[in-house]
């Protein structure tokens, strides 16, 4: 299900960052993510959530 939902290549992403409200949500959950102090994604988001922060070949 997550590389139905992925972003499939550059022109996507692109896209995802050129539109204002999905833009924002992402800056927003990354700030909440990098502030906290466990810098852990599993111990927050638990599994496979985590995992949406990785980049895939």
């Amino acid at each position: 299900m997550a590389q139905y939902y992925g972003i499939a290549d550059l022109a996507e992403a692109r896209a995802y960052i050129a539109n204002d409200v999905l833009r924002s949500r992402l800056i927003e959950i990354s700030e909440a993510l990098l502030a906290l102090p466990s810098g852990n994604a599993l111990s927050v988001m638990g599994s496979p959530d985590d995992l949406k922060l990785r980049s895939m070949p």
